[in-house]
């Protein structure tokens, strides 16, 4: 399968630091593919540093296992959580203009911001 994602658009923006698991990446590469349309990264691995700055108090970014893609369109907005979820990734974040996407829980679940 087709690599659709630069180590550089996985860096963290902050410091330039990656931590991408790689069970996360290929199937963030298979929704992607899925899907059948770009994905535009716009908060991969995050330093420690950088994921308190944004406000979050979860880790899935700090350890690699989770992105956020822009999106802002409704029709690719379903087109792309289908796709997400048919890639085995659990954990589904519903914002305004992006998609949460991470595999560290146990169990599926979507929700929004």
């Amino acid at each position: 399968m087709e690599q659709y994602f630069s180590d550089d658009e996985l860096r963290c923006k902050c410091c330039g630091a990656l931590v991408i698991d790689t069970v996360f990446r290929i199937r963030l590469n298979l929704s992607r593919y899925l899907a059948g349309f770009p994905f535009e990264i716009t908060s991969g691995h995050r330093c420690e540093k950088h994921n308190i700055e944004v406000g979050s108090t979860s880790v899935n970014h700090v350890i690699g296992k989770a992105a956020d893609i822009k999106c802002e369109d409704a029709h690719k907005r379903f087109v792309m959580v289908k796709a997400i979820q048919q890639a085995g990734i659990l954990g589904i974040g519903i914002g305004k203009v992006f998609v949460h996407a991470d595999i560290n829980r146990a169990v599926s679940c979507i929700w929004t911001y």
